[in-house]
């Protein structure tokens, strides 16, 4: 920092001696603690979820420890572990919209920086007479990317983690379950096809894929939300039968046709992916142990 003016007798020298001295390590602490306080949380939502996936792999051990029947054992277990993932999914969109602006921000002048400073590192004249140059200019650009790295590789194992929760508690032997737990576990199942990302101001994904594209500009996605956006309400799939009894109306087509259609209302069953499909399956099924 260069002073407009000095005078070594002047009434206030020693205080900018002291703020020239002062001021750039108070700006490091500042910038590493903002910057170490959202890692912190991502850590900790990765350790509650490493918990969760603990007590979902070893339910057997946890239900036979309860020495109560098998049913009411598995349903306090699993009610526990519901209630720990819903918080999880609560604290993961509390560090959205907390640092949401901050991870955005940080993604657009980080862009910024790496590129300007790429190219000051490539335009140094005699780069063998400036080696300290080429040093100083590497190391910063060298830690802006790694910065920018683990906030990625943080957000990208949140969602490996909490997409592997169905797969886990698919394994367990639920087939021997009652009709009740049946229904819950395949509620839990769809609930998790979505996956748990955090999002930078609901624009951008905090992941490897965004990490790995060059446009990250071009990543943001700027459309207005679902909730502004109207849509056109599909037409039924299938005309329901009607009729003059109750006979017709609880039959088991004339409700099969309902489910179908109530299920063509939210996706559009000729141009859905595969993930999509899968939910649909779900659904169904769900429906189905409603009947």
């Amino acid at each position: 920092m260069d002073f407009i003016f000095f005078d070594a007798n002047g009434r206030y020298f020693n205080f900018l001696c002291v703020y020239q001295i002062l001021y750039k390590p108070v700006i490091l602490l500042v910038l590493s603690s903002l910057q170490t306080m959202r890692w912190a949380f991502m850590l900790c939502t990765i350790s509650q979820l490493d918990v969760l996936i603990y007590n979902f792999e070893n339910m057997k051990e946890l239900v036979k420890a309860r020495n109560c029947e098998i049913n009411e054992a598995f349903k306090d277990e699993f009610k526990k572990n519901i209630v720990h993932h819903c918080a999880i999914i609560k604290f993961v969109d509390t560090i959205a919209r907390t640092f949401g602006g901050q991870f955005l921000l940080f993604f657009l002048i980080n862009t910024i920086i790496i590129c300007t400073t790429a190219v000051q590192f490539f335009s140094i004249p005699n780069p063998l007479n400036n080696i300290m140059d080429l040093v100083w200019i590497f190391g910063y650009l060298f830690i802006m990317i790694i910065m920018l790295y683990i906030d990625c590789y943080l957000g990208s194992i949140i969602t490996e983690k909490g997409s592997c929760l169905s797969t886990i508690v698919y394994c367990f032997p639920w087939i021997y379950l009652a009709q009740d737990m049946k229904k819950n576990i395949i509620i839990f199942i769809v609930r998790n096809q979505q996956d748990l990302v955090i999002n930078a101001s609901k624009l951008l994904p905090i992941s490897m894929a965004t990490f790995g594209k060059a446009d990250v500009l071009g990543q943001i996605n700027l459309c207005a939300p679902d909730r502004f956006v109207w849509r056109r309400r599909r037409p039924p799939l299938l005309a329901v039968p009607r009729g003059r009894t109750n006979l017709l109306n609880k039959a088991p087509l004339t409700r099969a046709i309902r489910t179908l259609n109530d299920i063509a209302e939210r996706t559009d069953l000729f141009c859905c992916t595969l993930t999509e499909l899968t939910k649909v399956a779900l659904w169904c099924i769900c429906y189905s142990c409603k009947v």
